[in-house]
């Protein structure tokens, strides 16, 4: 992968962020339409079975213009269609060919959190820019993403080769997601006035922060506090309802009223739920059929893997998950669900009950790995080469 620093043996030696200067910016045609694959994929776009390894990398293009497009927000923040074409084909082209964190992750999260918006009723809270900005964010999550993650960087600090050592993968991302949208030759933004594009902005750096794992306690707790608040305020509310039904004088709320109270708790939230599913669609591979999940787990040990043979070969402390001496591609899968997604997808549940039929899936997941070995889930779903 690009992100190596390379001896003059040609062997990858330690991890790098690109050099401060962005490479310029790749102008390419717009891919032509394979009107069968993209007529495949079109009604896979709001739910959670598509399968982007199944198709090439330009109808993948095209199907998330046709999320933009299925959003109206061409229309509604005057974007021209040319303009998210240069802007798909250049996030596309500064994806690094990594085994996990590569062009495909990106489609995978956009087209994932853009379902979970509609899933779970949170759309309909969101406004016009917000909904750009979370697709926006989505694309450019893991831009220029290296291969390793923020712990093996903090690592290599003061090894040379890069002017980023510093700074999270995720400010960089969002470093580069503007840079990138600026660009005279992308000109993404430029029908922004001043206070909407530094609102825009916010928008998306948040929500692009919040894919740091670092931080996800931090995002479940606030997941619980918001699901608590939710439900006690709908709690008091039929208590209200309750009284007002024992005093003829009294006109109790309405049901629909009682909805609106919970719409207005979540709409006053709607900031943190786009950075919640978000972060259930960065982590989102074991919702998938356990197919796709299979091919995921693949990439993500193997990646996680060259990571530690890295560390180990640097003589630096290997990181504990990323240690193919020590760990298996079966027991992370199963820690991963146990031990993270599941409380968190939980917390998100009791906010947003709609999704809970999709995150069944992770139990069912975790039920079929414990048949599972190693080499039969190489053997099934392959390398990522």
């Amino acid at each position: 992968p690009r992100g190596l620093l390379r001896g003059g043996s040609g062997k990858a030696l330690v991890p790098s962020f690109p050099v401060r200067k962005a490479a310029p910016v790749v102008r390419r045609p717009w891919p032509e339409r394979d009107e069968a694959e993209f007529a495949r994929g079109k009604p896979l776009l709001k739910g959670m079975a598509i399968d982007p390894f199944s198709f090439k990398a330009e109808t993948l293009m095209h199907l998330l213009l046709e999320i933009f497009v299925e959003l109206e927000l061409p229309k509604r923040v005057s974007l021209p269609l040319e303009k998210l074409q240069r802007f798909i084909v250049a996030v596309q082209s500064r994806m690094n060919p990594n085994p996990y964190h590569n062009f495909c992750h990106v489609f995978d999260v956009t087209q994932t959190v853009y379902a979970l918006v509609v899933r779970s009723g949170l759309l309909p809270t969101l406004t016009d820019m917000e909904r750009f900005a979370l697709i926006v964010a989505a694309l450019c999550h893991d831009l220029e993403h290296p291969g390793f993650n923020n712990m093996a960087l903090t690592k290599t600090q003061g090894t040379g080769g890069t002017e980023f050592r510093h700074a999270s993968l995720e400010k960089h991302h969002s470093l580069r997601a503007f840079e990138l949208m600026v660009d005279h030759d992308v000109d993404l933004l430029s029908g922004l006035n001043t206070n909407t594009y530094y609102a825009f902005r916010t928008l998306v750096v948040d929500v692009i922060l919040s894919t740091d794992m670092s931080q996800h306690k931090s995002y479940l707790d606030r997941a619980v506090a918001a699901r608590d608040e939710l439900h006690e305020s709908l709690h008091v509310s039929l208590l209200d309802r309750s009284a007002a039904q024992s005093s003829p004088e009294a006109v109790p709320p309405s049901p629909t009223a009682l909805a609106a109270k919970g719409k207005d708790v979540r709409r006053a939230s709607a900031q943190l739920g786009m950075q919640l599913l978000m972060k259930v669609a960065d982590i989102s591979n074991v919702i998938k059929p356990f197919p796709v999940a299979a091919k995921w787990a693949v990439r993500i040990t193997d990646e996680f893997f060259a990571q530690g043979d890295m560390e180990r070969a640097q003589g630096l402390e290997v990181t504990p998950t990323c240690d193919s001496q020590k760990q298996t591609r079966i027991g992370l899968q199963k820690g991963f669900i146990d031990y993270l997604t599941k409380p968190f997808f939980a917390a998100v549940e009791g906010l947003y009950p709609a999704l809970g039929d999709d995150f069944r899936v992770m139990d069912a997941n975790r039920e079929l790995w414990e048949g599972y070995t190693d080499e039969l889930l190489v053997g099934e779903a392959g390398g990522y080469v």
